[in-house]
């Protein structure tokens, strides 16, 4: 690929909007196109300077890539892997940040008494799970 370990082309790539063109190949009939676009995304990932921008265009086109994990083609769902897999370890910490949270929220709802409200529909759940007489 042109842009691999080569910044000034992806920051050119982000002025002619490479990746919303290449976007436009996720739902190509052909699977060789599809495994391709997601392998030159894959490559556009990484401009060293993460700005508001990067970050946001980045986090655009992993969105924007969510439905493939749906694709029949074992070949697209391996790249589409390797996609996320590169997506993750550049964002590690806002992974690690987010993750703590929920875990935080979790662990507030199974201590906060259960008043028979269900706000999320999940309710039911955390009331069944600190019964105090199921033995659990």
């Amino acid at each position: 690929m042109l842009w691999v370990d080569y910044p000034e082309a992806k920051w050119t790539g982000i002025q002619v909007q490479a990746h919303q063109r290449l976007l436009f190949l996720r739902t190509d009939p052909v699977a060789e196109v599809r495994a391709s676009m997601l392998h030159a995304l894959t490559t556009f990932l990484g401009i060293p300077d993460v700005t508001p921008q990067v970050a946001q265009i980045e986090e655009s086109i992993a969105g924007n890539l969510l439905f493939m994990a749906h694709d029949g083609n074992s070949m697209v769902r391996k790249e589409l892997l390797v996609f996320f897999s590169t997506f993750v370890a550049r964002y590690d910490n806002k992974f690690v940040v987010a993750a703590f949270k929920q875990l935080q929220e979790e662990r507030n709802a199974l201590r906060k008494p259960h008043d028979g409200a269900d706000v999320n529909g999940d309710a039911h759940l955390i009331g069944a799970r600190s019964s105090p007489q199921d033995g659990f």
